[in-house]
């Protein structure tokens, strides 16, 4: 195994090309769970053995139950340890490698089978940390572009169980809709979907308990001045990442922005708006997410061309937009909050750049856009990451030894 391993090493073997998506000409990009390379293939289960589907396993269901692909070993043991490790019954004899069966490990939208998370509860921990450690290391070394699980982009392609389709296991991924041109925005408060039925006092106090209030909701729940509509006005952060996502979605034509602003703030899509049911955009794009630059779309002078603003709830001095988008160009506040939703998600801080970039890039645009992230171009939003990092290190000597200010 090892001898392979070095030789697929000299040889500079690679594959995988970015952040999840499909790969040139709509092929399926290759996964350590789909169209991985043989030569790879073998030099993984060469290293890893039975842990290879088995940690694929555990990855897979990281993702279903969290959202997003882990980012790193501790995040991954973390939650074994959460998820499996502590729901142990007593003290049980781990099962030999050779009787493991991980029927759904290469099936990304495939929830767990009962002998699966029992097998699972079976695993010492010790062997837990030193087998993930083994995967993450031997895919940084052999194929550090690929990722492990399917992307979700491609999850359309798999059938999940009791009919339901990829495409709701999709959405259940934090996705805003399932639809591939879905539009995922920050929705006005007056037009958000309303619960089924009004939670008692004790539901309301337990679905509260251990939660930080945001200042969004603290706003709607105790408004301190309505505007002339009986909107809240919105934040700086909800004003600029509302102006974002218009511009993005409409690429900039503040003309186009007007007419259909309301109805995909209202729906979070615009398909069926065109003639024929088509999307009433033009196709040739401008400005592209990830590669083109924010100040590109000009958003100031986007926002002040928008015709109807109180309409798409944007109405708001000259001064207060000025001040809120050139910040949420510079990135002013970018790696600090992609610093909190990673605490939040995995529940310890991280101070690796490549990590806190990877766990960006895996977000859907509609967490990017709820979290006041999206939109900055893939370089400069790694570069804030990087000064982000150098600066927590430079200001805790026992955290510079942590940081690895690369990817």
């Amino acid at each position: 195994a090892a001898a392979a391993t070095m030789g697929l090493l000299g040889t500079g073997f690679s594959v995988g090309g970015g952040a999840g998506g499909e790969g040139r000409g709509g092929e399926a990009s290759p996964s350590l769970q789909s169209g991985l390379p043989e030569p790879l293939r073998r030099a993984f289960e060469g290293e890893l053995g039975g842990w290879f589907p088995a940690l694929k396993w555990l990855i897979k269901e990281f993702r279903l139950h969290v959202g997003y692909e882990t980012p790193d070993e501790e995040a991954g043991i973390r939650f074994w340890i959460d998820k499996y490790e502590r729901l142990r019954n007593g003290s049980q004899v781990p099962l030999g490698v050779e009787e493991w069966s991980w029927p759904t490990s290469d099936e990304p939208a495939l929830p767990a089978t009962p002998l699966e998370v029992q097998q699972a509860r079976r695993w010492p921990r010790c062997d837990v940390e030193k087998q993930v450690d083994r995967l993450f290391e031997l895919r940084r070394r052999l194929c550090p572009h690929t990722p492990i699980l399917v992307p979700l982009q491609q999850l359309r392609h798999y059938e999940a169980p009791r009919g339901k389709t990829a495409g709701h296991c999709r959405a259940a991924l934090h996705q805003f809709r399932a639809a591939s041109r879905s539009r995922s925005v920050v929705l006005p408060s007056d037009m958000r979907e309303k619960p089924p039925s009004t939670p008692t006092a004790a539901e309301r106090r337990a679905a509260s308990r251990g939660k930080v209030m945001s200042r969004e909701t603290r706003d709607r729940l105790f408004p301190t001045s309505v505007v002339g509509s009986g909107q809240l006005p919105l934040t700086d952060d909800h004003f600029a990442s509302r102006v974002v996502d218009l511009a993005i979605e409409f690429d900039g034509d503040a003309a186009l922005a007007t007419k259909l602003g309301a109805r995909l703030l209202a729906q979070g899509e615009l398909q069926g708006g065109g003639e024929g049911g088509e999307d009433p955009r033009p196709k040739a794009r401008r400005w592209f997410e990830g590669r083109s630059p924010l100040p590109a779309l000009r958003l100031v002078a986007f926002w002040m061309q928008l015709g109807d603003r109180a309409a798409l709830g944007l109405l708001a001095p000259a001064a207060k937009a000025d001040r809120a988008l050139e910040a949420r160009m510079s990135g002013e506040k970018f790696a600090d909050a992609v610093s909190r939703l990673f605490f939040a998600r995995f529940r310890y801080d991280c101070v690796d750049a490549g990590v806190m970039y990877r766990f960006w890039l895996s977000m859907p645009k509609g967490v990017r856009s709820a979290h006041h992230v999206r939109g900055l171009h893939n370089a400069k939003a790694f570069e804030l990451l990087r000064e982000w990092a150098q600066l927590r290190a430079s200001a805790s000597p026992a955290v510079s030894a942590a940081v690895v200010p690369g990817v």
